[in-house]
């Protein structure tokens, strides 16, 4: 964790010449941590974020009209889409970084 950061932060590093939040998925909603895992690298804005996360399936490109808007719940997602039978759920950046965590994490440079 950083000082004076927020927990979900785990640390940074250098990628590229720009420093990258890591962001552990389990600790920003509250759950367990995730341990091992893989990091995947986005945009957040201008801000470069890794996402800790305990595995990544698959990258798919997709059309938004391939998505269904459908119910997630309280889940930070802009929509469901289907692939092989199975729904996928697509992440919306804008919700799982608020503009208060958006402001916190411009912080941590």
């Amino acid at each position: 964790p950083l000082p004076d950061g927020p927990d979900y932060v785990e640390g940074v590093f250098a990628y590229r010449e720009q420093i990258v939040s890591v962001v552990n998925i389990g600790l920003k909603y509250g759950r367990a941590p995730v341990k091992g895992g893989r990091l995947f690298l986005v945009m957040v804005d201008d801000i470069p974020v890794a996402f800790h996360v305990s595995e990544i399936l698959d990258v798919i490109q997709v059309n938004r009209d391939e998505m269904d808007a459908g119910d997630a719940g309280d889940k930070p997602v802009s929509g469901v889409l289907a692939r092989e039978g199975k729904p996928v759920m697509v992440l919306d950046l804008d919700q799982v970084f608020s503009k208060k965590d958006r402001k916190v994490l411009r912080a941590l440079y």
